[in-house]
């Protein structure tokens, strides 16, 4: 949806099938990788979005923190919660 409003997105999944799944939606860029270890030289972002999946996050403290290091100043990182 958010590339549909012009921004560029890249998904991020440890699981391949999932990567499978999402690679039917046309527009975002998908990388296998674990939240806790992403390498994404040289990259920062203005936000972070983790959709329905904090509860599968088996090292949340670490991939929070590598998510803290991925965003620019000011960014904000988004995790809404089940209804």
């Amino acid at each position: 949806m958010l590339t549909r409003y012009g921004y560029y997105v890249i998904g991020v999944d440890i699981s391949l099938p999932m990567l499978r799944q999402a690679r039917r939606f046309s527009g975002p860029d998908f990388i296998n990788g674990a939240s806790w270890q992403l390498s994404l030289v040289n990259r920062r972002f203005n936000a972070a979005i983790a959709t329905l999946t904090l509860h599968h996050w088996s090292r949340r403290e670490e991939s929070i923190r590598n998510i803290y290091e991925l965003l620019s100043p000011g960014s904000v990182f988004l995790t809404p919660s089940p209804p």
